[in-house]
């Protein structure tokens, strides 16, 4: 959500003198939507005349669409949106991690599965000699070769070693999904972005302080923030 500056042909905010004496309270309850659209039509109202200095009228046309767009009446709705499409955006990428970590194994298990299958047989005699210092060190690489794709195996607990076709299928399995994960998320950023700019700008207009900033101004209170 773009921020657009005041234009210099905005009419002037009205003195704080002349400003009415009531002070419009809001709780997370509000209907912002209503409470938007009151500052939108009258701009002597405190909350308009605040929120004025960092934003103009079509800032809070926008946050005013995209709320009625939403169906977000009142700051706890909003609050929970927000808190809602940042746990789906941080689901995304923890599915794209662990699609990425399976990618790495699989590759990684592959390769050893080659590297045994290429010198099996080899190796195979080697056991079959009561492994011969002479046959081993006539065939060194291929058996030490062997010995660690079989040492890897051991590591990862494997009664049988998988085909390669069933890997290859769950590599592309893990492609595919880490893909779609991608584009999700994607779409999925562009809403958190869209749904915290509009919490901001709703906490600006209404003068609403956001937990965070009560936490800093806490802990400038007591002292533990420098």
């Amino acid at each position: 959500m773009t921020v657009v500056p005041p234009t210099k042909t905005e009419a002037p905010l009205p003195d704080a003198a002349a400003a009415p004496s009531s002070k419009i309270t809001h709780d997370k309850k509000i209907n912002l939507i209503i409470d938007i659209e009151n500052s939108i039509k009258a701009q002597e109202n405190r909350g308009y005349e605040r929120w004025a200095h960092g934003f103009n009228l079509q800032q809070a046309a926008e946050t005013l669409l995209f709320l009625q767009t939403n169906n977000l009446a009142d700051m706890e709705a909003l609050t929970r949106a927000a808190n809602q499409a940042q746990a789906e955006y941080d689901a995304l990428q923890s599915r794209i991690s662990a699609a990425d970590t399976r990618i790495k194994e699989v590759n990684t298990l592959q390769r050893y599965i080659g590297a045994y299958n290429k010198n099996k047989g080899v190796y195979s005699q080697y056991l079959r000699t009561k492994r011969n210092p002479q046959f081993r060190a006539a065939n060194e690489k291929a058996i030490a070769t062997a010995e660690e794709a079989k040492a890897y195996f051991d590591s990862l607990g494997l009664e049988k070693i998988p085909a390669i076709s069933e890997l290859r299928a769950e590599y592309s399995a893990l492609s595919q999904e880490k893909n779609q994960c991608y584009q999700a998320r994607t779409d999925m950023r562009r809403h958190v972005l869209d749904l915290q700019s509009a919490k901001k700008n709703v906490e600006t207009l209404m003068g609403i302080t956001s937990d965070r900033e009560n936490e800093r101004t806490k802990k400038r209170g007591d002292g533990s923030e420098r």
